[in-house]
């Protein structure tokens, strides 16, 4: 009878060692992810000419009296009463843009030079006028990016207006 006692119990720890060690779970399902880091951002990946596709100006962020004006590529022409903006970033470090009318004729052409630290653009604009902007930059699966910054749009002395912007690389 003893006998018969101990070989249920060991049965019973052998069963239970085993039932055990099924529940242990898989390496892969408890490894922590490697941490994320702060994407850097290249210089090549911007030379060349980027025609923009969207943008959406809030003016005035987080106040009563924000707007919000969004344009869509189907309607850039119509809304702005402007061919879409083009921009060439060059190796040199040198960038400049060229604004044209619905004829397609230059109207202004801003420059000056540009860089990249981690996530963002820099343009310093020396022509016409100086101006300073730093733009966060996600570059997106279809050859598009979104460039994000907080302007002076309305040129009311504050840079409180939040602009969002595509841009699409022509190849």
């Amino acid at each position: 009878m003893k006998q018969i006692l101990l070989i249920c119990l060991m049965a019973t720890l052998l069963i239970a060692c085993k039932e055990q060690s099924t529940k242990v779970p898989d390496k892969k399902a408890v490894e922590v992810p490697a941490r994320q880091s702060t994407p850097t951002l290249k210089p090549e990946q911007f030379i060349g000419e980027w025609r923009n596709v969207s943008m959406e100006i809030t003016t005035a962020l987080n106040t009563a009296g924000s707007e919000v004006k969004t344009y869509s590529e189907a309607d850039w022409e119509a809304q702005l009463k402007m061919k879409p903006i083009r921009t060439y970033y060059k190796a040199d470090g040198t960038y400049y843009s060229e604004y044209r009318d619905l004829r397609d004729k230059i109207f202004n052409t801003p420059s000056g030079i540009w860089h990249v630290s981690q996530d963002s653009v820099y343009l310093n604009q020396v022509e016409p006028e100086k101006r300073n902007a730093g733009y966060s930059v996600s570059f997106n699966t279809d050859n598009t990016a979104t460039f994000k910054a907080m302007l002076d749009w309305t040129q009311n002395g504050k840079k409180d207006d939040l602009y969002i912007g595509v841009q699409r690389k022509v190849e």
